[in-house]
């Protein structure tokens, strides 16, 4: 019983320091400044200083307000990067803002409002501290929940009761020491059992209590903070950006004329820089036909339900640098198109068909590539959509069996196929959709001769962008293992390693499940895993 007690007075004065020195080590000096926003061409990218006087490792919580030029709040949800939680201290933080899906126009005069308080993540440590000195402490002050505290009611009644059973059984005791009456001695020792029994007890609810502190701080640290209780007890720190138009002609987004050396999008990547250059001598047999369908709007004037498709331009050039850099693909074997038109890709089908056979086709590995639209017909038949084609009228675009038969018609020792695109849709009039999204299930696409196919997704799900890299998240990804393995990696790795990492992905960032598939036709299904892409 002492040592309970002494233990209860050490655990006091350890807490009530640590409370101390926890109060000057958190105090609110933090500031948002240095608010502004540029157009990229396809989002709105939001720049700001998150400053703290006290560590640069202290979480805060970040909310992003969009107004209009007469301070009309829009309701803006489409955020990515530095935003909600978890955020640190620093200078250059960035938000991507997919303005559109939130109803604002590139013309549309804007300014955003940054706020941001100190994450008030309850210190476990202190929690379990509190939780020593009297039971449930910890997990009152981190939930508000009183109720808690009838564990240390229980553990303390618990210790009382010991220390009285004790006490009472050791007077007995000495009675029985004086006059020896058996039945003084059986009572002794059964009150002692008791008093063993009730601290034996309160030694479990403390043992409890520390599980459920822990539980308690744990799930209240994941509680998103309520953005009107920090405004009402002033302890936001806000600043908003000037109030401007969004000029589209000065993004810095540059598409130059598709058919010079020239052609990219000048959008900032990760898997865009330090791009492999393989020294070995180009592949002669090996080709790539190219398309990245991006900009449909322009060619569809008046059909507003079609959409553009995200970084598909972008996807399209930089896969088409690492064929030539990384995949040994001669700049003279590939075919490159941009926003292609129905007669346009499959002119270059057939324009890549004749190539291949005049270097003679059983010799002739072929690599095909779209970022785009995918769609179904009625039939449910998958349809590869070129830049002119509706989704009303999706058999003038590209069959996905025509295409196979098509690309293998001369039985070439290979072709692998890329598809950043999906093949679903939401009802013959309901157009585009703006994530390369679709959801009616397409039926499954035939494949035969010497052909694997990769598809970005499965069945019915979407092919998400990534916003924060600039790709489409299926390529990103695709490129990214491209840049690490310097191409020299077997399809089958290649396959898991997609499926794992977009999948991890799509689920953190999109809060969707995107799993790519991989289709192989039976004349490589015993081999296809061993085969390289270099």
């Amino acid at each position: 019983m002492k040592f309970t007690i002494r233990m209860a007075i050490v655990a006091f004065l350890l807490l009530v320091s640590y409370e101390a020195s926890h109060a000057q080590l958190n105090p609110n000096v933090a500031s948002v400044s240095n608010v502004d926003f540029t157009f990229n061409g396809l989002q709105i990218i939001i720049t700001y200083n998150l400053n703290s006087g006290s560590s640069n490792n202290e979480d805060y919580f970040v909310w992003c307000d969009i107004f209009s030029g007469n301070d009309k709040r829009i309701e803006a949800k489409s955020f990515s990067g530095d935003v909600w939680g978890n955020v640190k201290a620093g200078d250059k933080k960035k938000i991507v803002w997919d303005f559109k899906a939130d109803g604002v126009r590139p013309t549309d005069e804007v300014y955003i409002r940054i706020s941001a308080a100190a994450k008030e993540n309850f210190n476990m440590g202190g929690a379990l501290l509190t939780s020593t000195v009297f039971p449930g402490w910890g997990a009152v002050r981190a939930t508000k929940q009183k109720n808690a505290l009838l564990w240390g009611v229980l553990g303390y009644t618990s210790l009382a009761g010991s220390g009285a059973l004790a006490f009472y059984s050791n007077s007995v005791y000495e009675n029985y020491k004086t006059s020896p009456i058996a039945s003084n001695f059986d009572k002794a020792v059964t009150l002692r059992n008791a008093a063993l029994g009730a601290a034996g007890t309160a030694a479990a609810i403390w043992i409890i209590n520390y599980f459920v502190t822990g539980s308690k701080v744990i799930a209240q640290n994941r509680i998103q903070p309520n953005y009107q209780e920090y405004l009402h007890d002033n302890r936001l720190m806000a600043s908003t950006s000037p109030v401007k138009i969004v000029d589209t002609k000065l993004a810095p987004e540059k598409l130059y004329a598709q058919k010079t050396e020239t052609s990219h999008i000048d959008l900032d990547s990760d898997v865009n820089k330090n791009i492999p250059t393989i020294k070995d001598n180009p592949k002669p047999y090996r080709f790539a036909l190219i398309f990245g369908n991006e900009d449909y709007a322009s060619k569809q004037t008046g059909l507003q339900t079609e959409v553009n498709v995200a970084f598909a331009r972008t996807d399209a050039y930089y896969f088409k640098e690492y064929c030539e850099k990384v995949l040994g693909v001669p700049k003279e074997n590939i075919i490159f198109e941009l926003d292609a038109t129905a007669a346009l890709m499959k002119r270059s089908v057939a324009r890549m068909n004749k190539i291949m056979s005049a270097y003679g086709t059983s010799q002739a590995e072929l690599i095909f590539y779209f970022a785009g639209h995918g769609f179904p017909d009625k039939n449910q038949n998958a349809y590869l959509i070129p830049t002119d084609v509706t989704g009303s009228a999706v058999e003038e675009g590209i069959k996905l069996a025509d295409l196979y038969r098509d690309l293998t018609q001369d039985n070439p020792k290979m072709v692998t196929v890329f598809l950043d695109a999906c093949f679903s849709g939401g009802g013959r009039n309901a157009g585009l959709l703006a994530a390369r999204a679709v959801k009616i299930k397409p039926r499954s696409t035939p494949i035969e001769n010497n052909i694997i196919v990769f598809s970005a997704s499965s069945s019915d799900q979407k092919a998400n962008p990534f916003n924060e890299a600039n790709h489409g998240l299926f390529t990103y990804y695709l490129l990214k293992k491209l840049q690490e393995t310097e191409g020299k990696v077997t399809l089958s790795d290649l396959a898991d390693y997609l499926k794992r990492r977009v999948q991890g992905q799509s689920l953190r960032g999109n809060m969707d499940e995107q799993i790519p598939e991989v289709s192989v036709s039976s004349s490589l299904i015993n081999v296809w895993e061993d085969i390289k892409l270099r």
